[in-house]
């Protein structure tokens, strides 16, 4: 599981937002391709063990209980 980046600050009723962190392990993390209700899927760029393009998905803080992140690793 990974659930990363600083709550930004909560105005009215939105939902908390994270900002990304630049770098996750081997991983440069680029902008954002897709969201959905339990993550957000970044384009990255993986350094180790060879260099490609990735998609590197990361839970929303919110919705990371036991049940959400055995899903989420069976996906």
């Amino acid at each position: 599981m990974i659930v990363a980046g600083t709550p930004a600050p909560r105005t009215g009723a939105a939902p908390a937002t994270i900002a990304p962190p630049t770098t996750l392990g081997p991983y440069r993390i680029g902008e954002v391709i897709g969201e959905g209700g339990m993550a957000t899927v970044y384009r990255a760029h993986q350094s180790e063990p060879i260099h490609r393009e990735v998609a590197v998905k990361l839970l929303r803080p919110e919705v990371s209980t036991p049940e959400v992140v055995a899903r989420f690793l069976d996906e």
